[in-house]
């Protein structure tokens, strides 16, 4: 799939912009020519596996997950999409963040093209983070954390990103 049909079909405008300020961070500035934006092809799954492990008993195999970035649809306008809760290093703090996956993507490479690691190594995520404004302890009768749509303004402000740390933990795709 081309960038234009990925934005149009899994509605969402800002999807070419935001690849390319990854590629430009990825890369160090030093931008790639095996890859481009106008031609490149995309790779989409509708859905993938998580092999999970305890943090305790790290030779414990947990069941795994199955997380759904489905495009929206007739009966999901909105898509069916799968939130998930990841960890990110901040200086020397662990935050905790919620997200909800948009789309799973990788690029591909054209014919005798080797892609950087950055585009090839693993699969993407596009992902639309959610604030914690509440936890279950505050209204018992919900029971329930409280999150918050994060809409920011500007590239760099943008609640959308890329998260190549959470991906270390995916299994093979389906």
């Amino acid at each position: 799939m081309s960038l234009n049909e990925i934005q149009q079909l899994y509605a969402l405008p800002d999807f070419g912009q935001v690849f390319s300020d990854y590629n430009a961070k990825a890369s160090g500035g030093q931008f790639t020519t095996t890859w481009s934006r106008d031609c490149g092809c995309l790779k989409m799954w509708n859905k993938f596996c998580l092999q999970l492990h305890p943090v305790f008993c790290s030779w414990m195999i947990i069941p795994n997950q199955v997380v759904q970035p489905a495009p929206p649809s007739e009966k999901f306008p909105l898509g069916n999409c799968d939130a998930v809760i990841m960890q990110s290093i901040q200086g020397d703090q662990t935050v905790n963040l919620v997200a909800q996956v948009r789309a799973v993507f990788q690029p591909i490479a054209p014919c005798h093209v080797t892609l950087p690691h950055y585009l090839a190594d693993q699969p993407l995520l596009y992902v639309q983070y959610y604030e914690i404004v509440d936890n279950p302890a505050n209204q018992p009768a919900i029971s329930m954390y409280t999150v918050l749509e994060n809409i920011a303004k500007g590239p760099q402000a943008s609640g959308w990103d890329w998260v190549q740390s959470f991906l270390s933990q995916m299994s093979r795709m389906r």
